[in-house]
């Protein structure tokens, strides 16, 4: 299992993609940006399904992810910047959750 720092990185590398795509112009690039964060998601849940949640970092970790996968996947042309906001917040939440335990 992942350590807190580890969970922590994970989370803060992901933001680190939607950081970057939100001052990008080109929507072809940006949406790679967004599907590179996705399979950044994706990548770290599996890792989760093997191993059992037993510390509360872990749920807080494995919550986070679900969420931001959730919300990228609603993602549509209209609602772009919305839900890229909307899964940022979410990796900080958890982000900081994980840190203030």
């Amino acid at each position: 299992m992942k350590t807190d720092k580890e969970m922590q990185t994970d989370l803060k590398n992901i933001l680190k993609r939607l950081d970057e795509s939100v001052h990008e112009m080109c929507s072809t690039r940006r949406r790679a940006m967004i599907d590179a964060a996705k399979r950044d998601v994706d990548k770290s849940l599996k890792g989760m399904e093997t191993v059992t949640v037993e510390s509360e970092a872990e749920e807080i970790y494995s919550g986070t992810l679900a969420d931001v996968k959730e919300t990228l996947t609603s993602l549509s042309k209209d609602n772009i910047d919305l839900r890229v906001d909307e899964a940022r917040t979410q990796l900080n939440m958890g982000f900081y959750g994980i840190k203030d335990l």
